[in-house]
């Protein structure tokens, strides 16, 4: 198993993002994470039917990745982008380790609540959520996406929908992610 902190892992994400995105890189854009699996981790993906009591959203072996039927309907597509994400993540941490054999590794994503990390396995989905959520929610897209809703609610309601007095002083372009997804977060699910 690679071993590593939150902030290699973030680093591993942004580095395999810049090199996939070159100049794109800075742009406001989604990250299309369906061409980023095909096109630079050369991963293919299919839907399939998992038993819906194993909780099993995506699993991924060899060059495949096999997402749960469920995942296929357009109310779905945030948890399908992010399936795809973990994926991937798991796909570009394993090839960190030296014995990697494609062929032989499948990882699996399961819907859970909030886990403690206590086993091996525990800790190989917390590293791909890391990296998941780091290829999705890149630094200057996270900032677009701050700056933009937070000037729409402030135009359309003739003040801030939102309380900025709740967001920590930290910059975008921070190494660690997590204040930027914590940002976010706030962003949609606070009530105007």
């Amino acid at each position: 198993m690679t071993v590593g902190t939150k902030i290699e892992f973030e680093n591993l994400a942004d580095y395999i993002l810049r090199d996939y995105l070159g100049s794109e890189y800075e742009s406001y854009k989604p990250f299309d994470v369906i061409a980023f699996a095909k096109d630079y981790l050369k991963l293919e993906i299919s839907y399939c039917e998992f038993n819906p009591e194993d909780n099993i959203e995506g699993k991924r072996t060899g060059n495949q990745i096999y997402l749960d039927q469920r995942l296929s309907e357009p109310t779905r597509v945030g948890e399908r982008n992010f399936t795809i994400a973990h994926e991937c993540g798991h796909d570009l941490i394993n090839w960190q380790e030296p014995n990697y054999v494609p062929d032989q590794t499948i990882n699996y994503r399961i819907r859970s609540q909030h886990k403690e990390l206590k086993t091996e396995n525990d800790f190989r989905e917390w590293q791909a959520n890391v990296v998941a959520s780091c290829l999705l929610l890149r630094p200057p897209l996270v900032g677009w996406a701050l700056f933009t809703f937070v000037t729409l609610n402030q135009h359309s309601a003739g003040q801030s929908c939102l309380d900025i007095s709740i967001f920590p002083p930290v910059e975008i372009d921070s190494s660690s992610y997590h204040t930027d997804l914590y940002r976010f977060n706030k962003i949609f699910h606070s009530a105007p």
